[in-house]
């Protein structure tokens, strides 16, 4: 549904791999994320670095 509103989407297994992706992208409108995720951090640990950065 994204991508048919011309957003370009990347998946990511873990947290830790989310950040990684949101590392090399430096331009983003959203992150959806699941509250329990394997890693070292968890959805809301992640959606706070996101923020932060």
């Amino acid at each position: 549904m994204l991508c048919d509103q011309g957003y370009a989407i990347d998946e990511a297994s873990t947290a830790d791999e989310a950040l990684q992706v949101l590392g090399a992208t430096a331009d983003f409108a959203a992150v959806l994320t699941a509250i329990h995720m394997r890693g070292t951090m968890n959805g809301l640990s992640l959606a706070n670095v996101a923020h932060e950065r």
